[in-house]
């Protein structure tokens, strides 16, 4: 008597899920995931272990490129195949649920020939291929991203000088630390100023530690709109400090300061209409052990409210301050703002006054406002030297 081979735990997972669709994806020629629904009964036929199973998925996502524009001179699909349906396998050990599009399973497929050998062309089988040859020379492949961007580098010639190795030089690098050592030190002093808050806030218990680590992730999302314009800020002025164009650097810093500002007031808004909503994507309100973290966290995201403008601005000035070379100053100012003013003033609100997480939270908007204004008129009076 034949023992039937144990069903996949996945397979399991998704019968129990009770969903009637599975979301499925391939990655394009360019990386990027595309995908499509399927019924869970055709799922479970195309789930089936070779040579059965599989699914199709129209073959044009490897010959065109991120804006679905097709690419001309491709030969292994096109107009002139008639873009067909290429045979896609499903790896059931990628097994997601989706929670923003109600918990739907998902899984990853990779494209294979039709005998079920792995596709040439297919981006995951590509990279399977070389995680098993660098396996078999020892290695263990952590990240492609270095070498991937070196080999694009390297493959096209006017971009080649700047992969090319060669003689560190000493006078480049002392440039280099004394531009950099500061914004290590910037980045440092305000992480730090964070964490000690959260262990300040631990020492009053589990509910409120709960609390400030929610409000803490809701305000850290919304924080990366305005550093990654304080990245862009950094390249802009730097790029019109190069050319000799004061004006355009001065400007190019005050509109990303000011963009800053104004996708921070957009978080305003949101985090004061719906605390509670946003609280809740963490705790589940229903529950009666949650009311107090609940209830900390909503005032928490009130005073978050608060700073928001401000941290936006302050990480916009900083980048906007590096791209005129300005490293060494802002990271003093945030130094004295930050644990001058912020933390010992949060210590004070917490302990002696017993405002409890509250009053960390305000010490914290407190600093983060004084090096918002300090970094602010840094620049306005640093891009003012220049055009003068």
């Amino acid at each position: 008597m034949t023992t039937p081979t144990p069903e996949h735990p996945a397979l399991t997972a998704v019968r129990k899920s009770g969903s009637q669709k599975v979301k499925v994806a391939v990655s394009d020629i360019d990386g990027i995931l595309r995908g499509k629904y399927l019924h869970i009964d055709k799922f479970l036929g195309a789930a089936e272990p070779s040579p059965g199973g599989g699914f199709g998925f129209c073959d044009v996502v490897l010959g065109w490129d991120m804006t679905d524009t097709c690419y001309d001179n491709s030969s292994l699909t096109g107009w002139q195949h008639g873009f067909p349906d290429a045979l896609a396998r499903i790896d059931l050990a990628t097994y997601r649920q989706v929670p923003w599009d109600g918990g739907v399973p998902f899984f990853l497929g990779e494209f294979v020939n039709a005998d079920g050998t792995p596709s040439p062309i297919c981006p995951r089988q590509t990279l399977k291929r070389v995680l098993r040859r660098a396996e078999k020379l020892g290695l263990l492949v952590m990240t492609g991203m270095a070498g991937v961007l070196l080999a694009w580098l390297h493959g096209r010639p006017a971009l080649r000088r700047f992969a090319a190795w060669r003689r560190p030089e000493a006078a480049l690098l002392r440039r280099m630390a004394g531009l950099g050592l500061p914004v290590t030190g910037t980045f440092a002093v305000e992480t730090g100023l964070f964490l000690a808050i959260s262990l300040l806030i631990g020492q009053l218990g589990a509910a409120p530690l709960a609390a400030h680590q929610i409000a803490l992730s809701i305000a850290s999302v919304s924080f990366m709109i305005p550093l990654a314009i304080g990245q862009a800020a950094n390249v802009r002025v730097g790029n019109r400090v190069g050319a000799g164009d004061a004006a355009g650097a001065r400007r190019a810093g005050l509109v990303a300061i000011g963009l800053g500002a104004a996708a921070e007031a957009v978080a305003v808004a949101v985090l004061l209409l719906a605390p509670g909503t946003l609280a809740g994507l963490y705790i589940d309100p229903a529950l009666p052990a949650n009311a107090e973290a609940l209830a900390t966290a909503m005032t928490l995201i009130g005073i978050a409210a608060a700073f928001q403008v401000a941290d936006g601005m302050q990480a916009v000035a900083a980048g906007a301050l590096r791209g005129l070379g300005d490293t060494r100053v802002p990271f003093g100012l945030a130094a004295v703002g930050y644990w001058g003013l912020g933390f010992p003033l949060a210590w004070w609100l917490t302990g002696p006054m017993g405002a409890g997480p509250a009053g960390a939270w305000w010490g914290l908007a407190a600093s983060l406002l004084a090096v918002a204004v300090a970094l602010t008129l840094r620049f306005l009076r640093q891009s003012g030297r220049l055009v003068s």
